[in-house]
């Protein structure tokens, strides 16, 4: 799953963050960040 989450970040993310930097950031951090 987390191979599939890095790939369509921006757009499966709830994070309007224009960077996909914070998106992979959550997968990278075992989705420390993306409990928001």
């Amino acid at each position: 799953m987390e191979d599939q989450s890095v790939s369509s970040a921006p757009p499966k993310r709830p994070v309007p963050a224009g960077p996909p930097i914070p998106n992979l950031y959550n997968s990278t951090m075992g989705g420390t960040v993306k409990g928001i």
